[in-house]
C-alpha cells in the first residue's frame, strides 16, 4: 500500500508541474508570426479580372485592394503574393505556403472542414458564357452540349447538380477554359458572373455574350488555416472597419463603379457586429 501511495502522488505531481510547465509556454499564433515576419504570405489569382489579375509584374483587382487593406489594418507593410489555382487554393494553407487565399474562394460547409474562413467579402453568382452564335440561353439549354468549368469549384459542383445532362470538360485555369470556347472545343463556359464579364471584356472581337441569370449564390471568404481564431478575427475585424469607415465602397466604386467596365449594381454588404 505504502509504495501505491507513493506511485500515485509522484503520478500526480508529475501532472502538476506538466500542466505549470505548459501554461507557462505561450502558443505562437500565426499572426504572431506574421507581425514578426513585418510580411503577409496571400495566395491570389492571376487570370480573374477584375478580381486578381497581373499588370506587368503588379498585381492588381478589387481582391488586391481589399487585401492590401486588410494587411495595413493588421499593421503589416508587405505583401508576398502567391499565383495559385482553384485547386491549390485550400492546399496552400494546409501546407502553410500562405497566411491567406483571397482568390474567388466560395465559403462552403465541404472546405470549411479542411480551412476555417473570413466573413464575406463579396458575392457574386454563376453563370454561362457562349459563343455570339450560340443557341444556348440558359443552363437548361446544355443538355448534350460541352460545357467549361474550373476543377475542383462550385461552378463545377454547381453544374453537375442543375444541368446533369451536359458534358463536362474541366480545365484548371481560366485562360484554357477561355481557349477552348474561342476554339469551339466547348460550347459554353461557366463561372462566377463578374469574372464572366472580365473575360468578355478582354476578348471583344470573339463576340462572346453572358446568357441567362445566376444559377447559385457564391459568398467570397478569406481562407485561413484552422485553429488560427487570433488571425480570424483580425481580419474580420479590419473588413468591419473598412466597411465602416468607407473604404470597402471606395475599393468596389473602383472596380464596379462607373467607368470602371464592370458596372455592377451592389447588393452585398459586409455583415458588422456591435462594438
Amino acid at each position: 500500500m505504502k509504495h501505491f501511495i507513493l506511485l500515485v502522488s509522484i503520478l500526480l505531481l508529475s501532472a502538476s508541474c506538466t500542466g505549470n510547465s505548459t501554461s507557462r509556454v505561450k502558443k505562437i499564433s500565426a499572426l504572431d508570426n506574421i507581425k514578426a515576419a513585418k510580411t503577409l504570405r496571400v495566395a491570389v489569382k492571376t487570370d480573374a479580372p477584375p478580381f486578381g489579375f497581373t499588370l506587368g509584374r503588379a498585381h492588381a483587382g478589387f481582391e488586391i485592394d481589399i487585401i492590401g487593406a486588410v494587411a495595413r489594418e493588421l499593421g503589416i507593410d508587405t505583401i508576398r503574393y502567391i499565383p495559385v489555382s482553384s485547386s491549390e487554393r485550400i492546399s496552400v494553407l494546409t501546407n502553410d505556403k500562405a497566411d491567406l487565399v483571397i482568390a474567388n474562394m466560395t465559403i462552403t460547409r465541404q472546405r470549411e472542414q479542411d480551412i476555417d474562413f473570413s466573413l464575406p467579402y463579396f458575392q457574386d453568382g454563376q453563370m454561362l458564357l457562349v459563343a455570339k452564335d450560340s443557341s444556348i440561353n440558359n443552363y437548361l439549354d446544355t443538355t448534350g452540349k460541352v460545357v467549361g468549368c474550373i476543377k475542383d469549384t462550385t461552378g463545377e459542383r454547381n453544374l453537375r447538380i442543375v444541368a446533369p445532362g451536359a458534358k463536362l470538360k474541366v480545365f484548371h485555369t481560366n485562360r484554357e477554359m477561355v481557349d477552348a470556347l474561342k476554339s469551339g472545343a466547348v460550347e459554353a463556359i461557366s463561372t462566377d458572373g463578374i469574372v464572366l464579364e472580365g473575360i468578355r471584356n478582354k476578348h471583344p472581337q470573339a463576340g462572346f455574350k453572358i446568357v441567362g441569370e445566376q444559377f447559385s449564390e457564391e459568398p467570397f471568404g478569406i481562407g485561413i488555416a484552422e485553429n488560427q481564431s487570433d488571425l480570424r478575427d483580425a481580419v474580420n475585424e479590419a473588413l468591419q472597419r473598412m466597411w465602416e469607415t468607407g473604404e470597402w465602397q471606395s475599393i468596389f466604386d473602383t472596380w464596379f463603379g462607373e467607368g470602371s467596365g464592370y458596372k455592377h449594381v451592389r447588393t452585398f454588404h459586409v455583415q458588422t457586429y456591435p462594438q
